[in-house]
């Protein structure tokens, strides 16, 4: 007898989510780099069959759906991102290791038992994290800035359904400022760190991460910051930290007309962190956000 799902489905949507289920029974942690690259460029040859009269048909969220359930069963990184527990002795390494036990503490209370931050999935915990920062700093008279960024660096441009924000802390002490940023390890996680992954229409994008780690100048920047869970901020290091964040709120159509780079400088930042403007200010929209047409080929 067939299910509800095979009797909705058409024969060729039915066939290709078989596919895909597939490919999902076949992920292992020795495979998973090949089978969601495969998932990824499948779902994107694919999506122009399901692209009618200027939108995507609702079948294709189907496919969509079974890929995303892939991806939730791989929990590895593309970089590494063991945390260095001996990251010095100043003031800023002090606050950076109170707070990353006030973490433990709170996931050990969670789940009964205590956890290392470096087995800690910290996925959508950025502000409660780096509330536990501001909290640390408030309490020792230190200036601190907590800091919210949303995708495109304007909440009004709503750009993943209100997803994708992220929060982090600047601190100032001993005459400088220092970014502190103790959930950026959930930015590398391979499950959304892949490239191939922009291509595909109404999916929600490639983490910051993967751009990070294209580029030597901002790698240092990210590798840094993974390792001691703070950099001491120059101009420089702010605008790379920043590119990753801004190139992942693109979608594939920007990359397939311009290069790999996020193209804004620190004034421009400045002024979206200051909520003057916003990337829509100096890019079209339609390269923001959800990709909403498969990429046409030959370009």
């Amino acid at each position: 007898m067939q299910s509800v799902m095979d009797m909705a489905l058409s024969d060729k949507t039915l066939e290709y989510y078989k596919y895909l289920e597939e490919l999902c029974k076949s992920i292992n942690s020795s495979n998973e780099d090949e089978v969601l690259r495969k998932i990824y460029l499948f779902l994107e040859e694919v999506s122009p069959e399901y692209y009618h009269d200027d939108k995507m048909d609702k079948l294709f969220s189907f496919l969509l759906d079974e890929a995303i359930e892939t991806e939730k069963k791989v929990k590895s990184y593309i970089t590494d991102v063991s945390i260095n527990k001996s990251n010095g002795d100043s003031v800023v390494s002090n606050i950076v290791n109170l707070g990353r036990k006030n973490i433990e503490v709170m996931h050990s209370m969670d789940i009964n038992h205590l956890v290392n931050i470096d087995d800690i999935d910290l996925s959508g915990t950025c502000e409660e994290s780096s509330r536990i920062i501001k909290d640390i700093c408030d309490g020792m008279g230190i200036n601190n800035y907590l800091i919210n960024i949303e995708p495109g660096y304007d909440q009004r441009l709503a750009l993943f359904r209100g997803d994708g924000y992220h929060y982090f802390n600047i601190i100032y002490v001993d005459h400088n400022y220092y970014l502190v940023d103790l959930t950026y390890k959930q930015f590398f996680m391979k499950r959304q760190g892949l490239l191939e992954r922009i291509n595909i229409p109404y999916c929600c994008g490639v983490l910051p991460g993967a751009f990070m780690e294209i580029d030597e100048e901002r790698k240092s920047v990210s590798t840094e910051l993974l390792k001691n869970g703070f950099i001491k901020l120059d101009e420089d290091k702010l605008r790379y930290y920043l590119d990753g964040f801004t190139m992942s709120y693109r979608n594939g159509l920007y990359y397939q007309d311009y290069n790999m780079d996020s193209g804004y400088s620190i004034d421009q930042y400045i002024e979206f962190l200051m909520h003057e403007k916003n990337m829509s200010d100096y890019e079209d929209i339609k390269y923001l956000g959800y990709l909403k047409r498969p990429i046409k080929k030959g370009k």
